[in-house]
């Protein structure tokens, strides 16, 4: 069968081959052309957009080499060899592939013609289930290149590993009974053949003959290898699959060359210009003693002769602090970003990050207990009219937290925060429908209950085509492109987000059921306790009467209308539903969510 590239041929009576079997597979191949690279057979996912979505066994023309792999994830954990020789073109070649079940490269092999190849070892870090999807030949869907010009032809597959001697009395007669009744009288005569051969001396005939006796006749060998490969089966499966995963980098034994790009485009590389790893020499010369590879560029990065680095950490902390950087472009501390406004500051805090072991925790306790921290945000006219963005540092940070910081300091205030550290990303409440109008697959987003509503913002899950809609409206972004600075906004919907929210009226809800215990019934002391948990300061008797005067008016309200007074305080009880209020007006108050 010739195959044009684009047509996938599929075996719907093939599927479910794992790691942990054997396996062979025997075809006849043609190739017209010398392959860039063609897929040949692959038991993975039917689409494929990029090299990591490969998986399952793999057959395919690379760079003119046949390669045969074991993959879970592309090049991480896999097993997989190619030939040394480039593979033939122009002419039938029967090709076999085996695989022993052993998860490991050595227990791959290939075959031409029935007699094995050399190979070159790729990978060998298989330890995970691969896929078992339906076997395919010839392409996959939609970006990887299939076998156009191609022929497949007399395609056998058998549940087991084959010997050497088994391929090549597939190879010269169609052995083992599978298609002529000649076929064992012609294994049969080939084992003698082989066997004649070792007795000469033919020390690679007599591996051959070893491996097929320890296989297919020896008993005891036989159940000892069943034995030991049921032990790690049973190792890795039961025991060592359910430790954690988590994926890391390294470097790779056969780095890709790079060049010069003309135009800088990528498909048109300079072949006589050839680049190495490097940095900016302008910033500091490459130490001839750092390896080329991320750990130099690390020792590269946080040298102390060139403190880039550590300028834009403390640039960053200094922003979380004080609302904007000493540079305010913090995306950029290039020539077009904007200088620093305190370059000796920030050389100083740049150096005592270094000197101080990186550690940010010590950075930020010496930025918050600096007398420049701790000044009155309260400015006079003249004041203002000279330096209105407070570049010069002459009051105290002004500015809105972010909308991260506001969620959690609502959750914080009314005690419903879970301050444990770890684990998954849960699902605070949203309104409901969006991931389905978003076009977003996997179904509608389905919020999480109790405590895990109500851990941080960090652990929020995050999906870039459908971001959480309260946090975005507070301009956290959706993340789709990076957002190295956040440029505050004051917008009407977002005073409708902390109103309500579901998550901002459970916070106001419970901060009103925790000041009213706490509080022995007085609903002043109530009103204190709610300000300070919500600002971290005593309200001054101008907010305190604003705050009573709304109470007694909402108050009176509920008593007039016991039914929304239980759909607001969750029970009949008109001055619950009157201190929600109070606390959700709280929550939404310029005093909650700025930071003086």
């Amino acid at each position: 069968m010739r195959f044009d590239g684009d047509t996938v041929l599929a075996l719907d009576g093939v599927s479910g081959l794992k790691r942990h079997q054997p396996l062979t597979v025997s075809m006849r191949l043609y190739s017209p052309e010398r392959k860039q690279r063609s897929l040949i057979m692959h038991t993975g996912p039917g689409l494929y957009a990029l090299a990591s979505d490969a998986s399952g066994f793999e057959l395919l023309l690379e760079d003119g080499k046949l390669r045969w792999s074991a993959i879970f994830l592309w090049p991480g954990c896999c097993a997989s060899i190619e030939t040394r020789d480039d593979f033939p073109i122009g002419r039938w070649v029967d090709v076999t592939v085996t695989y022993d079940g052993s998860s490991r490269a050595d227990g791959l092999r290939i075959y031409l013609d029935g007699r094995p190849v050399e190979t070159n070892l790729l990978y060998d870090s298989l330890d995970k289930e691969i896929v078992a999807d339906t076997m395919r030949l010839a392409a996959r869907p939609r970006d990887d290149r299939g076998f156009a010009g191609g022929a497949i032809d007399e395609i056998r597959l058998f549940r087991s590993r084959l010997s050497a001697i088994e391929v090549a009395a597939l190879h010269e007669s169609t052995a083992l009974g599978i298609a002529s009744d000649e076929a064992p009288d012609a294994a049969q005569r080939l084992f003698a053949e082989r066997l004649e051969r070792a007795r000469r001396g033919d020390r690679n005939t007599r591996d051959e003959l070893r491996e097929h006796f320890l296989e297919r006749v020896d008993s005891p060998a036989i159940a000892a290898r069943a034995a030991t490969s049921a032990a790690l089966r049973h190792l890795e499966d039961d025991f060592l699959h359910r430790f954690p995963t988590m994926m890391t980098m390294r470097q790779s034994p056969r780095p890709r060359p790079f060049y010069v790009l003309a135009r800088g485009s990528y498909d048109a590389p300079i072949l006589s210009q050839p680049v190495e790893p490097s940095a900016p020499e302008a910033l500091l010369p490459f130490d001839p003693a750092w390896s080329r590879d991320r750990l130099g560029l690390a020792r590269w990065l946080t040298d102390r002769r060139q403190p880039l680095v550590s300028r834009v950490a403390v640039n960053r902390i200094w922003m979380q602090c004080f609302g904007r950087g000493l540079v305010e472009t913090q995306e950029n501390f290039g020539s077009q970003g904007d200088p620093p406004s305190h370059p000796e500051l920030l050389d100083d805090l740049a150096y005592r990050l270094m000197d101080e072991g990186w550690s940010q925790k010590r950075l930020m306790r010496s930025i918050v207990t600096s007398a420049t921290f701790r000044r009155t945000s309260s400015v006079s006219p003249s004041v203002r009219q000279i330096d209105p963005d407070n570049r010069l540092l002459a009051r105290g940070p002004t500015y809105r937290l972010s909308g991260e910081a506001i969620r959690d300091a609502a959750l914080a205030a009314s005690g419903l925060l879970v301050e444990r550290v770890g684990g998954p990303s849960v699902k605070p409440w949203q309104p409901a429908g969006l991931w389905s109008e978003a076009g977003v697959s996997g179904g509608d987003y389905v919020p999480d209950t109790g405590a895990a509503a109500h851990r941080r913002s960090l652990y929020t899950y995050r999906k870039r085509t459908a971001p959480p809609p309260s946090l975005v409206t507070l301009d956290a972004g959706s993340r789709e492109v990076c957002q190295p600075r956040r440029l505050a906004t004051n917008t009407p919907l977002q005073p409708l987000v902390f109103l309500n929210d579901q998550g901002f009226f459970e916070c106001a809800r419970a901060l009103a059921e925790r000041v009213g215990r706490e509080s022995d019934g007085s609903v002043d002391q109530a009103i204190e306790l709610a300000f300070l948990a919500v600002t971290s300061r005593p309200a001054d008797p101008y907010e305190h009467r604003t705050l009573r005067e709304l109470f007694d008016e909402q108050s009176a309200r509920f008593d007039a209308d016991r039914a929304a007074a239980t759909a607001v305080a969750g029970r009949d009880d008109p001055q619950a539903a009157a201190m929600t209020i109070v606390c959700s007006t709280l929550l939404a108050s310029d005093a909650a969510i700025t930071v003086r």
